[in-house]
């Protein structure tokens, strides 16, 4: 009786593992550089309290200033915990932050700091230097010259793609050992027109620099008939981080939406794909390889990009009725996403009710939501201005309806249509007006 019970269970395991796989695609990952469709994910480098002694600084440097990126902080947290600098409260929000347990921390001394130094060169250029195999000692190493002030952003961005990724190597414990990495970036001079930082040393306050990866991890995977490609985002750290690694799926042959007019996901988010719920369920910590995990058939398409069908929104208006959006299905509904804070919100602010005045007769809605830190305020505000859309607010910084929805710029517009069908996402509002009248045409 024992053994066929026995058996059975391992049965059941073995059926239940099976199943599992089967929903679940592991990805290859391989290294891409530039930050393809994201943003720059950046590691300022502030001055420290305390400098290292360094050595063989080159005569190349007419002054200087030392900076120090920690490529392993949970590690340095383990070592502050150790020395009673800080309680088992502060070393696990660390350890949560950079997705580490106990297992890979170790009492050794490991070198896990990348030192620099930022200067002005001997014809007043902007010089770096790094310390790539971290013997404090920077005879010999390479030496990087910028511009001494660049202000366009095109010309900035002109200087770090044509700058080549340079490599350092630092030690890591990986739980049995400790063994050698190496950590591939780009370092940026950042020019006080476009960092608002200052520090009181007056020869610190001469220099910005900040870390970049400036590269992105790109797979490929099959879903049903159809291939798809996926991109993530890197921190600016060796490892993947989750609080920066955002990642985004298209059609293989297509090209990656950029930041701007889509939203991208973080692990955990459920997604549409190809009449598909799925969702990213893990990845590898140096970004060898991701795994997605098919949740359900998604027949009705519910989802947060052009061609999905939104998930409902239930609210209170500002002026305490109840809302419900599915109730608006025959209209044309346009979600407005703004803030009182947000200049070219306000400034869109005559267009909208221009726009509400011009199709009210054609069954459209606009609705406003307001994602702001006081209502009150709001209120006023929305009162001043004769505006007379469906207001909803949402309190800024804990919207749970801007999470879901992945607003993260503002204004962010997006147009229905009369099924509840996302037909425009991020557009402005002259193309909502094209969209609407071709739509009524």
């Amino acid at each position: 009786m024992i053994k066929k019970t026995l058996l059975l269970f391992l049965l059941i395991v073995f059926i239940f593992s099976c199943d599992n796989n089967q929903n679940q695609l592991k990805i290859d990952l391989e290294t891409v550089k530039g930050n393809g469709p994201f943003r720059y994910s950046l590691k300022p480098l502030h001055p420290e309290d305390s400098q290292p002694e360094i050595k063989g600084v080159p005569p190349n440097f007419k002054n200087y200033v030392i900076r120090s990126m920690d490529l392993l902080p949970y590690q340095q947290a383990w070592n502050e915990y150790k020395a009673g600098n800080i309680d088992k409260i502060e070393l696990e929000q660390v350890l949560n932050r950079f997705n580490q347990d106990s297992s890979n921390l170790t009492t050794k001394t490991i070198d896990h700091n990348l030192l620099f130094i930022i200067g002005t060169s001997q014809n007043g250029r902007i010089a770096i230097s790094y310390d790539s195999d971290n013997d404090e000692n920077f005879k010999g190493e390479k030496i990087l010259y910028f511009p001494s002030s660049v202000k366009s952003k095109e010309k900035q961005r002109y200087i770090l793609d044509t700058l080549s990724h340079q490599r350092a190597t630092f030690e890591y414990f990986n739980g049995n050992k400790i063994v050698d990495k190496t950590f591939s970036f780009k370092p940026i001079p950042f020019f006080a027109s476009n960092w608002q930082v200052s520090y009181t040393d007056s020869i610190e306050n001469n220099y910005r620099l900040a870390i970049t990866q400036y590269a992105h991890k790109k797979g490929f995977f099959s879903l049903g008939e159809k291939e798809y490609k996926i991109a993530l985002q890197l921190s600016p750290y060796p490892f993947l981080l989750d609080n920066f690694t955002k990642f985004i799926v298209a059609e293989k042959n297509d090209t990656f939406p950029d930041y701007e007019n889509h939203p991208f996901y973080n692990q955990g988010d459920t997604f549409n794909l190809d009449n598909t719920a799925i969702t990213l369920s893990s990845y590898d910590y140096w970004g060898k390889s991701a795994t997605i995990k098919i949740i359900r058939p998604n027949k009705d398409s519910t989802g947060i990009t052009k061609g999905d069908y939104i998930p409902n929104i239930s609210s209170t208006t500002l002026n305490g009725k109840e809302f419900d959006l599915n109730e608006y299905q025959g209209n044309y509904v346009l979600l407005d996403f703004w803030g009182t804070w947000c200049s070219p919100c306000v400034k869109s602010i005559p267009e909208l009710i221009e726009l509400q005045s011009q199709f009210a007769d054609k069954k459209l809605v606009i609705v406003s939501v307001a994602v702001d830190s006081d209502k009150e305020k709001v209120s006023r505000f929305i009162k001043k201005h004769n505006m007379n859309s469906i207001q909803l607010f949402e309190k800024r910084g804990s919207s749970d309806l801007t999470k879901r929805l992945k607003i993260t710029t503002y204004p962010t517009l997006i147009l229905l249509d009369k099924n509840g069908k996302i037909i425009a996402r991020n557009e402005d509002l002259e193309a909502i007006r094209n969209i609407i009248e071709n739509k009524i045409n």
